[in-house]
């Protein structure tokens, strides 16, 4: 997927809050970060926190990653770093085989 398609997948209008929620709950691993997640998803008054932390993925700068350590797609944790360093894999393994 391209970047733009993930951020039109991650819209408002193709994935409600609530099934960004199950899917961070359904792939993180550490429960302290998932544990974070669910106690924001219970409370109705951390909708727009929930928003932040799940609506974006994180951005890579020219200084690599850089986030507020927390739970979230926007935010730096086990999940994130884990899914950026298997990008990098996969990009590397695709420059290296010279596929396209």
């Amino acid at each position: 997927m391209s970047n733009s398609e993930l951020r039109q997948w991650f819209s408002r209008s193709n994935i409600s809050i609530q099934e960004l929620t199950q899917l961070w709950l359904k792939m993180d691993q550490n429960e302290d970060t998932r544990s974070e997640i669910l106690q924001l998803s219970q409370s109705s008054r951390e909708t727009t926190e929930l928003e932040k932390r799940l609506r974006q993925r994180i951005q890579f700068g020219t200084a690599g990653l850089r986030g507020r350590m927390e739970a979230g797609f926007s935010r730096m944790n086990d999940l994130t770093v884990i899914q950026a360093s298997q990008v990098h894999t996969i990009l590397k393994e695709i420059l290296i085989s010279g596929v396209s």
